[in-house]
């Protein structure tokens, strides 16, 4: 490691993070740590936080705390995410119907903000003194990134505050067999265009790659061949997962522009569409798996989209 590297990342990093407030610093060092950690104390350490979870909505939540007493739910008994099965799930029916109880009870500066039927996804990152806003938009629709931009950040109610920095960067999508390794180099998340096509989500095929990069590296290192094998195993395993996505993607975000009332009415009253969803985001399932449950729909896809 440079000089430079080391001043930057053991004490100028730090103590940017210190300053503001963030624990930055002490959650790296906890997943360092945490990667060599045996899968029994993984698990375990896993429950333990789901535990946590629980205890606290139960406590702070008035959804959850009612939802837990009715059905007789205690999170001290959960022993795996098998246990969760008891749980109903939270639909948009339930969330329009019970919007205050499921505010946390110590919550404070929430915003209401609805969306239209544009291809537009935003995030929101909650921290002491600077909220981190994202939005994503079509290619086509870059020139109005900073209006929409705007729009959100007076719908959160903080259209009086100043930016303190405002940029835009393109969200590169791999779709084939482009190169993502070079001799000694290799390319990963967002750099390699490990990105969710449907959601515009891109940590998980950062970390994803990233652990595939690592286990190269270290056999590369170790005399066990090339880099090459990267590339083979991100085509393997990730590629599948994001080509579903893709084509997910295309189909939701196709219809809203063709015909959004008609599809936001079905999408809200057919449960499977919305239960696959939630079923990959908590790690059940796959695009992949729920794509290939319904071999109807990625064939529409693929068709609107060599149409397109």
């Amino acid at each position: 490691m440079g000089l430079y590297t080391s001043l930057v990342s053991n004490l100028v990093f730090p103590l940017h993070e210190r300053l503001k407030r963030h624990d930055t610093v002490a959650v790296r060092r906890s997943m360092e740590e945490a990667q060599w950690w045996s899968p029994e104390r993984l698990a375990a350490f896993q429950l333990q936080r789901l535990q946590a979870l629980l205890r606290e909505v139960g406590l702070h939540v008035p959804y959850y705390r009612d939802l837990f007493a009715k059905i007789g739910f205690d999170s001290d008994q959960v022993r795996s995410t098998t246990d969760l099965q008891r749980l109903p799930f939270l639909t948009k029916s339930v969330i329009r119907a019970n919007t205050e109880a499921l505010k946390h009870t110590q919550a404070q500066g929430l915003a209401r903000f609805n969306t239209g039927g544009q291809h537009l996804s935003f995030w929101v990152l909650s921290q002491r003194f600077l909220p981190p806003i994202g939005i994503v938009l079509p290619k086509d629709q870059a020139g109005e990134l900073k209006r929409h931009t705007q729009t959100f950040i007076d719908r959160l109610g903080l259209g009086a505050s100043e930016a303190e920095i405002s940029r835009g960067h393109k969200i590169r999508f791999r779709r084939g067999n482009e190169r993502i390794v070079d001799g000694n180099v290799l390319l990963a998340g967002d750099a390699a265009g490990l990105a969710d096509e449907f959601t515009q989500e891109g940590i998980y095929y950062a970390i994803e790659s990233g652990r595939i990069a690592a286990r190269n590296v270290l056999r590369a290192s170790a005399g066990g061949g090339d880099l090459a094998s990267y590339q083979a195993e991100i085509n393997a395993q990730v590629m599948p997962e994001l080509k579903a996505a893709r084509l997910i993607g295309f189909m939701f975000h196709g219809m809203l522009h063709r015909a959004a009332r008609a599809w936001m009415f079905a999408s809200d009253h057919t449960p499977f569409l919305w239960n696959a969803f939630f079923a990959v985001q908590r790690g059940e399932s796959t695009y992949a798996r729920e794509v290939a449950r319904v071999p109807l729909l990625p064939r529409i896809a693929e068709r609107m989209l060599k149409d397109s």
